[in-house]
């Protein structure tokens, strides 16, 4: 990841950070591997829900943080893998099945605190780096390839 973001979005609060995620969603090719970093309560599950939503995932209502269960799939046209690595130490992640996903390359997958597996990711996902503001906004930083920017300013459109 560069240090210089591709991107810098403003959320204004859920409801914006849903609707990025509905319109970056909705531009993603199937293979799409997003790492999403930041502190609890950050907008991360928002983001995704959003994700779901433009993918056009079967229950997108049921996008939840999978704290617990550790993965969640989400079926539909794009199908989403939707992991948090929140409880895992170390080398656990690989563990889960995780790289499995972006092997198949048919799934949109949606990683939240990726930054535990840095150098698990494959080369070329997508990173956003979600900061609080305010209890309600939150600016979201997107790192990545070049070929990433069309996709993120177009979703980031009013």
């Amino acid at each position: 990841m560069t240090s210089v973001p591709l991107f810098q979005f403003k959320s204004s609060g859920p409801s914006a950070t849903q609707k990025f995620g509905k319109k970056l969603g909705a531009l993603l090719p199937a293979g799409s591997v997003l790492a999403l970093n930041g502190n609890l309560g950050s907008g991360k599950t928002q983001f995704t829900r959003g994700l779901a939503l433009g993918l056009k995932v079967q229950s997108p209502k049921e996008v939840r943080s999978p704290t617990f269960t550790l993965i969640a799939e989400h079926d539909g046209p794009k199908p989403l893998c939707h992991a948090d690595l929140y409880r895992l130490e170390g080398g656990e992640w690989s563990a889960i099945g995780l790289s499995e996903y972006w092997a198949r390359g048919g799934w949109v997958v949606a990683v939240e605190w990726a930054d535990k597996i840095p150098s698990g990711l494959p080369s070329g996902c997508l990173t956003l780096q979600f900061d609080i503001l305010s209890p309600t906004r939150r600016l979201i930083r997107v790192f990545g390839e070049s070929h990433w920017i069309k996709i993120v300013q177009k979703a980031a459109q009013p």
